[in-house]
């Protein structure tokens, strides 16, 4: 390991920079806007040096100043000792792949922050939250124990909801925090359980520990079941995948739209693709249980992935829609690791799933740079306000179309290799089942293939409806602005210098792909517990090149970009045209505008048991149990009320009480004597 102590310190240092921000607050107001820039980059120091650890395979001790050879390394320090509990931190492929990857992107919305956020009230509030927030997701990535794992979680989940409610002081926003929150903890409640469970029957919160105690999941594959489903609830909730996505398209525009492109979906899926080893070992295969959860992580992927891109297609705001492409997008690399776990060999389906977990994080986060961006020039995040800004923000557009035609899948973007790896991973496996002869799981994985395919053609739309109106024709409102004497322009170096370094990362990691993915096919086996199977460059190529895979992406990204390209980039339909001539498009629109009624659903339900409340306090608390403990309150007060008349202060009175009284007293107390004597 290059740098001392690199696995802690990559999450711990941001950590520590949040606790110290307030005193940076006090001395003096750069110091606190631009410190969080090196914390930020310190963690990217730290987190990158463990890349020569992986590609060597070996790290060292800086406790005890040995050099372990063979990662992954396990490395642990007494927590609470009573307990048994050890912190620690796992270093190997995946952890230091995805803590590189989130102080990164964390490291970008850092630097464009302290632009984009400039004046605003609360400044010291969003950068202990962004760097609470950095410093979570990098401690949910490198723990080695599931309980660590959910301290981390909590975190991410805490800075979130700060952040969510950052605008308190707007009711609506204020109130999708509240729904955040609930959500979120929802999904909490599910993952704890499933902990427990785990820690009930291994004795240990430590995953290799976990991973080597997996024999009670084939004595008691119905409870592992359970463990694995609940757990993959609590990935689901973090992860906005349904029917747990409502939080996301309501908290993203209500946060401060530079923190967008860093978003805790990634933790969710980060978690599926951890603890994917395990359940694949330990749920038997012969009882059906191994099929039913994988299929049902697949098929949970596939619909979030079509339900996300579905509504996409209808938003007018922009902040909305890139937030139901994260929901699509990621549901993708959900298929990837559900398509693995129904697979002899895991590792094409859980390449997939990991390398779009890489590619979109950083298409994604670029995407959302921009639309801050351009927020912060056009002040409206309604889509069909904007137009024009082609020649207005050459940058902003060049890196957006980058971000775009990633997201689609175009090569040679990096989104093309992960997409495709998925989908050449789907019908690998339909093929593997028909193979078995079992033909009722190789229809369901060619109806999966079939949801992904229709998905592909619904996200090229979306795609391309997004970049035609916020590029196109100029709108109103941009006229307006340019009247009053504001015109739009490109964004200072300090916004447009993150958003261009994502636009190259996403082209080289494109351009090299091949030899990544060679990378991959050498690192991923040993996690999976598989025998390594190196294929090279050429294989690589010739497998998404000459799949069947890729030709049908192709005739379904035409079907679904050139009918985009005709209704908002050249404009020869009018898009409201067919929705107000065509019956059958109009409730389609008003469908999907409703989101699917799902909201509405949730808001349903949240009102019903809020009526439940009501009644429940109303006559169960009040009526019935404060009513029953009041009683005798009641009994007590009252007699003492009527008591208190027969103290009327004359001495006479009173001494003739006191002299009842002893009277009464000595003939208990003779009772008593008696009684005790009797027996």
């Amino acid at each position: 390991m290059l740098l001392p102590y690199a696995p802690w310190l990559c999450w711990l240092i941001p950590i520590i920079g949040s606790g110290l921000t307030p005193l940076f607050a006090l001395a003096h107001r750069k110091i606190r806007d631009y410190v969080p820039i090196v914390f930020i980059v310190a963690a990217v120091v730290f987190s990158f040096s463990m890349v020569s650890d992986v590609f060597m395979g070996e790290a060292v001790n800086w406790v005890s100043g040995e050099v372990i050879g063979g990662l992954p390394l396990d490395w642990q320090l007494p927590w609470i000792s009573s307990l048994g509990l050890d912190a620690g931190v796992l270093v190997d492929f995946l952890s230091v792949l995805m803590v590189c990857v989130v102080s990164s992107i964390g490291l970008l919305v850092t630097v464009f922050s302290v632009e984009y956020m400039r004046g605003k009230q609360g400044l010291t509030r969003y950068w202990v939250f962004l760097q609470l927030f950095i410093g979570g997701l990098g401690m949910i990535v490198m723990s080695d124990n599931l309980l660590q794992l959910f301290i981390g979680w909590e975190i991410v989940g805490l800075a979130c909801v700060a952040l969510v409610t950052f605008w308190h002081k707007d009711s609506h926003k204020a109130r999708y925090g509240l729904k955040t929150f609930m959500i979120l903890r929802i999904g909490d409640v599910l993952m704890l359980a499933s902990i427990l469970t785990m820690y009930f029957y291994t004795g240990t919160f430590n995953l290799e520990g976990i991973e080597s105690n997996i024999g009670w999941m084939s004595e008691l594959p119905r409870i592992a079941l359970m463990t694995a489903l609940m757990l993959f609830g609590g990935a689901i909730a973090k992860s906005a995948q349904f029917p747990l996505h409502e939080w996301l398209p309501d908290a993203m525009p209500s946060t401060p739209a530079s923190f967008n492109a860093i978003v805790e979906v990634l933790a969710g899926v980060y978690l599926v693709a951890r603890t994917l080893p395990i359940f694949q070992q330990g749920l038997p295969s012969s009882s059906g249980e191994l099929a039913i959860f994988f299929l049902i992580v697949a098929w949970v992927g596939g619909f979030s992935a079509l339900l996300g891109a579905s509504l996409a297609m209808v938003q007018r705001s922009i902040v909305r829609v890139l937030a139901y492409s994260i929901m699509s997008q990621y549901a993708y690399m959900i298929v990837g690791l559900g398509v693995g776990g129904l697979m002899t060999d895991p590792t094409s389906g859980y390449l997939g799933g990991i390398f779009h977990l890489m590619v979109d994080a950083i298409a994604s986060g670029l995407l959302f740079l921009c639309a801050a961006a351009i927020l912060h020039r056009v002040r409206s995040e309604d889509m069909f306000a904007m137009g024009g800004l082609r020649d207005r923000m050459p940058i902003t557009f060049k890196c957006m179309i980058i971000g775009a035609l990633a997201t689609i899948g175009i090569p040679p973007l990096s989104g093309f290799w992960s997409e495709e790896t998925i989908y050449s991973a789907i019908l690998g496996l339909a093929q593997e089942l028909g193979g078995q002869g079992k033909f009722t799981l190789m229809i369901s994985v060619y109806g999966l293939y079939f949801v992904m395919m229709v998905t592909a053609a619904i996200t090229a739309f979306y795609v391309i409806r997004m970049m035609g109106v916020v590029f196109g024709r100029k709108s109103k409102h941009i006229r307006k602005l340019e009247r009053e004497g504001s015109p739009i322009k490109e964004v200072s170096l300090l916004m447009w210098v993150p958003m261009g370094i994502a636009a190259v990362a996403t082209i080289m990691i494109g351009v090299l792909a091949p030899f990544v993915i060679t990378g991959f096919h050498e690192f991923l086996p040993p996690l999976l517990h598989q025998r390594m199977v190196h294929e090279g460059v050429v294989d690589v190529l010739r497998m998404a090149f000459l799949s069947p895979s890729f030709g049908v992406a192709c005739v379904v990204l035409t079907v679904g970009g050139y009918p985009a390209y005709r209704l908002y980039v050249t404009r020869q339909v009018r898009p409201t045209r067919l929705t107000e001539e065509n019956v059958f498009l109009r409730r389609i629109h008003g469908f999907l505008w409703n989101r699917c009624y799902f909201n509405s659903f949730n808001y349903a339900v949240a009102s019903f048991f809020t009526k439940l409340s009501n009644i429940a306090y109303e006559y169960i608390e009040r009526k019935g149990i404060d009513a029953f403990y009041y009683f005798p309150a009641h009994l007590v007060t009252s007699f003492a009320r009527r008591f208190r008349k027969t103290h009327t202060g004359v001495l006479s009175y009173n001494m003739l009480a006191g002299f009842i009284g002893a009277i009464i007293l000595v003939v208990l107390l003779l009772l008593i004597g008696e009684v005790q004597y009797l027996f």
